[in-house]
């Protein structure tokens, strides 16, 4: 947001460095970004989505908060690489937001298996994965729907274990929460720049 944006400027402005991560604030003075390039690994869901599912698959693109960039990101690359490069291989329901809540992503879900019977394919592009996959199993048709999200922890190894999650696209959240401090304090103690 525009605020925010503004605030990390002005910690710039008053001297205090900031690092952003797991979702970036583009257009800020912060130092670095350490994450996930969000807009790519929408690609590469949509990439095996398109690998997963025949051609003219109905698919139902997930996001977790509006706001985000992050999820929009991923949200985008991987509705942007379906439209120019697979247009015809899958056919994209309009996407739902589920604000990372299970409950809602349950409910979306749910409607949607009754809405379009032959849906193909779930792209979940924040959290919310747990409810989708409920949804799914409690409609009979867990592993005949292909469902694509992201972090690879606990909770989304055992739906990957029990055939609920076709793929889980990592992102390295122990890296995520490690390195901003460490950079920060080699940027304070030694004046290092951080890598571009």
């Amino acid at each position: 947001t525009p605020e925010l944006r503004m605030c990390i400027n002005g910690l710039h402005e008053q001297g205090i460095p900031v690092i952003t991560f797991n979702s970036d604030v583009p257009g800020s003075r912060r130092i670095c970004f350490i994450g996930q390039d969000s807009y790519r690994a929408g690609q590469t869901a949509a990439g095996l989505m398109c690998q997963l599912l025949p051609e003219g698959s109905k698919v139902l693109p997930l996001t977790g908060h509006l706001n985000n960039t992050s999820h929009n990101s991923r949200l985008n690359g991987f509705l942007d690489t379906v439209q120019q490069n697979a247009p015809d291989r899958l056919q994209l329901l309009p996407f739902q937001p589920c604000f990372d809540r299970n409950d809602y992503a349950y409910e979306v879900t749910q409607h949607t298996l009754r809405a379009v019977p032959d849906l193909a394919g779930i792209y979940v592009a924040a959290n919310g994965q747990e409810g989708v996959c409920e949804a799914v199993r409690e409609s009979g048709r867990q592993g005949r729907i292909a469902v694509i999200a992201f972090d690879l922890n606990e909770p989304n190894m055992r739906l990957l274990h029990s055939d609920s999650l076709s793929f889980v696209i990592d992102q390295e959240a122990f890296e995520q929460g490690y390195r901003p401090p460490y950079l920060l304090y080699e940027y304070l103690v030694y004046k290092k720049q951080p890598a571009r």
